[in-house]
């Protein structure tokens, strides 16, 4: 799981090559849920903030796991709307 996570700047939205986010793009298009779940944030994005929150609940739990702090960005992304719509795009284009 831990290479689900990278470094991650403090604009992620703006930089879409750059986070977790991309690298969990690259990770569900292998698994071949890229589309389902792009589908579901498209047709709700309430579903990124409940995602976001997850994480945040979440993080305690999985200390010793995963990178707190890129853990904490990529909530943070999923709980801009623009952050929300470059997932999206990562989604939908991740190789």
């Amino acid at each position: 799981m831990s290479s689900l996570i990278t470094s991650q700047p403090k604009n992620a939205a703006q930089r879409p090559s750059e986070g977790p986010l991309p690298a969990w793009a690259r990770r569900l298009q292998r698994l071949g849920l890229a589309n389902f779940v792009a589908a579901l944030l498209e047709s709700n994005a309430g579903l990124g903030v409940l995602g976001a929150q997850a994480l945040h609940l979440g993080a305690p739990l999985l200390n010793g796991f995963l990178d707190q702090q890129c853990l904490q960005q990529a909530a943070d992304s999923l709980e801009d709307p623009r952050g929300i719509q470059t997932f999206i795009q990562l989604l939908r284009g991740a190789k």
